[in-house]
């Protein structure tokens, strides 16, 4: 027969473990993944460095993919991160349009119009983005946007 206090013991060893899966530790954060997520009518893919301070850089990438020809924009980013548990907080400061292409050919982006680019640019930056980190690993991260659904797939770059 098993004592309580075993019981208790076991418990509570059980508990503690699964709270070590329902964290991650910063340092094994702190690098740069790439992601991708596959979304109604387009291909999200990002390049990000995060640094410790809770700094990010990298490179976002939208491509069309409900119709020919294919559209493509890539921006550089810089911004701010939190992680909290399996939770990750993101928050853009800038995002600078670099290129647009259209069926694979480069669209001057001098050529988009007076408003358009601020308009892009601006879209994003200083919204929190909220994900929900489902499964973290060395070599692979799996996180759900929290407010969207979304999943990205992600794994280090080096």
């Amino acid at each position: 027969m098993v004592s309580c206090a075993r019981l208790v013991a076991a418990f509570a060893l059980l508990s503690s473990l699964s709270a070590c899966k329902e964290t991650i530790d910063t340092a094994d954060f702190v690098k740069e993944w790439a992601c991708e997520a596959e979304l109604p009518g387009y291909l999200y893919s990002r390049v990000l460095q995060y640094a410790k301070g809770g700094t990010m850089d990298g490179l976002v990438s939208i491509q069309s993919t409900d119709g020919a020809p294919s559209v493509v924009m890539n921006f550089q980013v810089e911004g701010t991160w939190a992680l909290s548990g399996t939770r990750l907080d993101e928050t853009l400061s800038e995002q600078t349009l670099m290129r647009v292409t259209r069926g694979g050919e480069n669209v001057p982006i001098t050529s988009l119009g007076a408003g358009v680019v601020p308009q892009v640019e601006a879209r994003l930056k200083d919204e929190p983005w909220s994900f929900e980190i489902s499964e973290f690993s060395s070599e692979s991260m799996q996180m759900k946007d929290i407010a969207g659904g979304h999943v990205l797939y992600c794994q280090p770059t080096t």
